[in-house]
């Protein structure tokens, strides 16, 4: 851990996620640095903890811009979804309209037999024989 700062001597920050005595999860932030002589040679490595508020502010940065991201992934998928809904709905449009109009054809279609059907029987039907005897009309007693 120490060996790169003893080949090369400099000041060295660095962050690092810590797990809080209340279970949240915090920021820490250390510096190192070395002391030499006036030969360049190591006399002392220091390294401190130099609080909390920068790696805290550093850590709010980091949650501000996920959750931005997560903002706008979220409104792409809810435009996805809200447009995946209508091409559903529009689906089931076309199909409840296609089977209405395959239902009326073939009614029409059975109607059409239907005339066919009765129309040489009613070809040869007069008015005296299409109209009923009055009697026949009235309600039995």
């Amino acid at each position: 851990m120490w060996n790169p700062l003893l080949e090369d001597p400099r000041i060295d920050v660095y962050e690092h996620e810590v797990l809080l005595p209340d279970g949240r999860i915090g920021w820490q932030q250390w510096v190192d640095h070395v002391l030499v002589d006036g030969h360049g040679r190591v006399v002392e490595i220091q390294g401190h903890w130099t609080g909390r508020h920068r790696a805290e502010a550093k850590r709010k940065t980091h949650l501000r811009r996920n959750e931005s991201r997560l903002t706008c992934q979220l409104s792409r998928d809810s435009g996805s979804l809200a447009g995946r809904l209508i091409a559903a709905q529009e689906a089931e449009r076309r199909r409840i309209a296609r089977e209405l109009h395959d239902d009326l054809s073939q009614k029409l279609a059975l109607l059409n037999i239907d005339i066919e059907l009765l129309e040489p029987r009613i070809r040869n039907f007069t008015w005296r024989d299409v109209r009923p005897h009055p009697r026949s009309l009235r309600p039995r007693r």
